[in-house]
């Protein structure tokens, strides 16, 4: 998994609070997710189709835009997306099983 902010080169106040609160929330849930920080005009950026900054992106999603996320925030949704993969292996585990019978 990977949290990146987007945003502007140097980057402004709003992306630094940002991967601020990111590190932060990656830091109490004790997980090791890298966590960084990335040029909006780059091919990514355009990619995600990023117009406002900051950004907060999980594993390639967007989630959130033009606001700072709170730490709390970042945590609830990193946890969202753990949740839905671990639903995710779980389906793949059970058709797993399903097709060695």
């Amino acid at each position: 998994m990977k949290v990146e902010i987007f945003g502007p080169e140097p980057s402004c106040v709003e992306c630094k609070a940002s991967l601020k609160n990111a590190k932060k929330a990656v830091k109490e849930l004790g997980l090791d997710i890298e966590v960084v920080k990335k040029n909006v005009i780059s091919d990514e950026g355009r990619k995600l189709g990023i117009a406002l900054t900051p950004a907060l992106v999980i594993d390639g999603k967007v989630i959130k835009l033009g606001s700072v996320p709170s730490k709390d925030a970042v945590k609830a949704a990193i946890e969202r997306m753990l949740k839905m993969l671990e639903e995710e292996i779980e389906v793949v585990n059970t058709r797993i099983k399903e097709l060695r019978r």
